[in-house]
């Protein structure tokens, strides 16, 4: 090595000014060499393989480019085809506009005469109606004019007691020959007392020593409030299904503390008996109560005094609207309270029997029935002396023969001995209305006025 350095070193000049040394060149050669192989070994690969992804990823893009224009191509093609679609629709749109349009105008154009039609059959109908309810209203306005006219002659005219007097005779001719040709009023259905239930029972109960009929009284009518609020009781007393001795032993149970001898004896014939419906024992118990209130009065032979009273207490209150209805408004008190206003009113006035009987008919009254209810208990009190009580509306007093007059045609029509119950109302104008039990008869000229009125308005 030292001899080819120092040979080297010889031949500087010439050349060796330009070249390097030989051991540069030599190391030189042999950097470059491993550097090539480190160069092939390892950087080669990697930048082919890059080249090859970069060309792959140009010849990818080129693809892409060209699908993208063939895309874009179709999508022309698509969007030429959806534009010719859409003109050809919008002009089947346009002729089918066309084609509603004209026929909404010829529908439009055949309701708008229908309804011309329908306006002037209903402005034909309406002038028709108002035509007719002209001639209706004329008629009734004379009509009423007349009957107006005839009803205040007739009224004037009737201020003459003769007149009047022939009148009433008139109409009482008139029933008589309709009860001649047998052409009269239902007749009433006559009860004497013997047909009511238990009153026979209830009379000889009252009958034995010791008996305070208008105790008895009371313990019914307690007996009638109770099975009225509890149906329950009165269900298990009226039981078909139940034994008689087990009903008996029941009120007996029930009641034998609280109310006398007599009163329990009347009870057990009521609970042994037969009842369709469970509130029939009540109204069947509230009978034996006035009863025995009239049976108290009959004792002291004034059940003609009480039936006169009953009568003049109705006829009061028929009379006077507001006291009839402040004792007879639930809302205005309990039975109690109502009670001890019609004493305040009648106590001083009546007997105790006829008291006790209004106090029961204004406790047991809703609005329109407290006159309905003294009415019958006077009915009940003719019907204890076989009598038909009947009550008489006059326009004007009527002489006693007129009254046996009505009274003997009335007991000859029912077979019974009549009391007449006769009270003046002058807004019957002429005639009279009587009421026998269910029969009503009205012979009245305000009631023939009031027909003429109707038949001529219609």
């Amino acid at each position: 090595m030292h001899q080819i350095v120092a040979a080297a070193d010889q031949e500087v000049g010439g050349l060796a000014v330009i070249l390097p040394p030989l051991y540069e060149i030599f190391w030189s050669a042999l950097v470059l060499l491993i550097v090539l192989l480190l160069v092939g070994r390892y950087a080669l690969p990697r930048i082919y393989k890059t080249m090859d992804e970069r060309a792959a990823a140009i010849e990818e893009g080129l693809g892409a480019a060209e699908q993208a224009k063939a895309d874009q191509a179709a999508a022309a093609r698509e969007r030429e085809e959806i534009i010719r679609q859409a003109h050809a629709e919008a002009h089947t749109i346009r002729e089918r506009a066309n084609d509603e349009a004209k026929a909404i105008v010829a529908a439009a154009r055949n309701e708008a005469a229908n309804e011309a039609g329908r306006i002037l059959e209903g402005a034909q109908r309406q002038i028709l109606a108002e035509k007719q309810a002209a001639e209706i209203s004329l008629r009734s306005e004379v009509g009423l004019l007349a009957s107006e006219l005839a009803e205040k002659i007739i009224g004037e005219q009737l201020t003459d007691t003769a007149l009047t007097s022939r009148v009433v005779d008139r109409f009482l001719d008139e029933l008589e020959a309709r009860q001649r040709a047998g052409r009269g009023e239902a007749m009433t259905q006559m009860r004497t007392i013997e047909s009511v239930p238990f009153a026979t029972d209830l009379a000889a109960a009252l009958a034995t020593p010791g008996a305070d009929a208008m105790r008895v009284a009371e313990d019914f009518f307690g007996l009638a409030d109770l099975f009225k609020e509890n149906t329950r009781l009165a269900r298990a007393l009226t039981d078909p299904a139940r034994s008689l001795a087990d009903k008996q032993s029941l009120a007996q149970e029930a009641f034998a503390s609280h109310v006398t001898t007599a009163t329990m004896t009347v009870v057990n014939l009521v609970v042994a008996d037969h009842w369709r419906r469970p509130t029939d024992i009540d109204d069947a118990l509230e009978v034996l109560g006035i009863l025995s209130v009239l049976n108290a009065a009959g004792a002291k032979g004034a059940l003609d005094r009480v039936r006169e009273e009953l009568f003049q207490v109705r006829y009061f209150l028929d009379h006077n609207r507001e006291v009839r209805v402040r004792l007879s408004d639930i809302s205005t008190g309990d039975s109690h309270e109502r009670g001890d206003l019609a004493t305040s009113l009648f106590g001083s006035r009546v007997s105790v029997w006829t008291m006790r009987l209004v106090r029961r008919a204004v406790g047991r009254s809703n609005h329109g029935r407290l006159l309905h209810n003294i009415r019958r208990y006077a009915q009940w009190a003719a019907t204890m002396q076989d009598r038909l009580f009947v009550t008489v509306a006059t326009a004007s007093p009527m002489t006693e023969a007129q009254v046996d007059r009505l009274r003997a045609i009335l007991e000859k029509r029912y077979g019974i001995t009549v009391d007449l119950a006769i009270s003046v109302d002058p807004a019957l104008i002429g005639g009279f209305r009587l009421r026998a039990g269910l029969t009503a008869i009205d012979a009245s000229l305000a009631t023939r006025i009031s027909a003429a009125r109707d038949a001529i308005a219609s």
